[in-house]
C-alpha cells in the first residue's frame, strides 16, 4: 500500500464531515465588556474573556479535537468538548457584576448543517426591562446581584432541563 492509498484510507476512516462549533455570549453589552480593556471589574472577571477562552487555550482545544479524529463520534464529539470547555471558561473569566454575562455562554456544534449540540445559556439575553432594573439596582448602590449563588444556578439549570 503506497502513501496515497493510505491517505485515502485515512480520509475514509475520518470522514469528510463539515463540523463547526461556536460559543455565543448573547447579551446586548457583551461586546462592549469584551473589548473595553479600560473597564474596571471590582468583583472579578476581565475583558477579552471569550478571546482568552478560545485563543489562549487553542493548543488544548486542538488536542481535544485530535483525540477524537479516529474515534466513533469523530471530530463532532471533540468539538462538543471544545465548545463546552470554552463556555465553562467564559463562566470563569467574564465580568461578574450581576452574574448574567458570565452565565450567558451558549455553546453549539453543527455537523453537516445539522445542530448536534446546543446548550441554552443559563441566563438568556436580558430584556429591556431587565436591563433597566439592573441600572436601577446599580444606581441604588447594589452593584451585585446574587445570580451566581449556587442555589440560583441550580434553579436555572433545573428550569432549563424541565420539559
Amino acid at each position: 500500500m503506497d502513501f496515497f492509498d493510505r491517505i485515502d484510507e485515512l480520509l475514509h476512516d475520518v470522514g469528510r464531515d463539515h463540523v463547526t462549533g461556536s460559543v455565543e455570549v448573547d447579551q446586548v453589552y457583551a461586546k462592549y465588556q469584551h473589548e473595553r480593556l479600560d473597564l474596571n471589574h471590582p468583583h472579578g472577571g476581565h475583558a477579552q474573556y471569550l478571546k482568552q477562552a478560545m485563543v489562549d487555550h487553542a493548543d488544548e482545544h486542538m488536542r481535544r479535537l485530535a483525540k477524537h479524529v479516529l474515534e466513533p463520534g469523530g471530530v463532532a464529539d471533540g468539538m462538543r468538548e471544545v465548545v463546552d470547555q470554552v463556555a465553562r471558561d467564559v463562566h470563569e473569566e467574564a465580568p461578574r457584576e450581576f452574574g448574567d454575562l458570565r452565565n450567558s455562554a451558549h455553546p453549539t456544534v453543527v455537523k453537516d448543517d445539522v445542530t448536534t449540540f446546543d446548550v441554552p445559556p443559563l441566563v438568556p439575553r436580558l430584556t429591556e426591562a431587565e436591563l433597566r432594573e439592573k441600572d436601577r439596582l446599580r444606581d441604588a448602590g447594589h452593584d451585585r446581584y446574587p445570580l451566581d449563588h449556587p442555589q440560583h444556578v441550580a434553579n436555572r439549570i433545573a428550569r432549563r432541563m424541565s420539559p
